[in-house]
Formats: C-alpha cells, sequence, structure tokens
C-alpha cells in the first residue's frame, strides 16, 4: 500500500484509519428498501482519497446480501446499455 494518503484504492476497505460510515450505508439502504422511497438519487461527492469508491462499494454489497435486489458493476470504458443487457441476462 502507497504511504500517499490520497492514493487510489479502488474500493479496498482499509484495514486501519478509516471513518465509520456504517450510519450512511444503513440510510440509504432504508431509503431505497422503503415501500415508497422519499429520495431516488443519491450523489456521493468529495475529494480525492476520502472514501466514495469504499462508501460506494458498502452500499453495493450490503444490496447484493438481499434477495430481492439485483447490483450490476458497469464499466464506462465499454458499452453502458450492452453490458447493462448482457448481465441482466446472465443475472
Amino acid at each position: 500500500m502507497s504511504d500517499n494518503q490520497f492514493s487510489l484504492m479502488y474500493g479496498k476497505i482499509p484495514t486501519k484509519s478509516f471513518v465509520a460510515r456504517d450510519y450512511i450505508v444503513d440510510d440509504i439502504f432504508n431509503i431505497f428498501n422503503s415501500d415508497s422511497p422519499s429520495i431516488m438519487t443519491f450523489a456521493i461527492t468529495g475529494v480525492k482519497g476520502s472514501g466514495k469508491t469504499v462508501l460506494l462499494r458498502s452500499i453495493v454489497n450490503k444490496f447484493s446480501e438481499k434477495k430481492n435486489w439485483l447490483t450490476v458493476d458497469l464499466n464506462f470504458k465499454s458499452n453502458l446499455v450492452v453490458s447493462l443487457a448482457d448481465k441482466l441476462l446472465h443475472a
């Protein structure tokens, strides 16, 4: 691991010196999982290295544990529609 605090970790959960964000993950999960969600989208913003990808990965992991949710990882470098269709077809 790099000594640079702004190095990219691509969603790896740090082993030390991180801020617990379980309450944010739980809030987003509960909103989306309610019968009529009050919020339909969330913008996850922050400076480089602030944990945006780690937070998003934690949210995805929580939804992936539930049988009534399907999570799909898409890569912007590929055709998003084709990739989505393929992943939905093979889910």
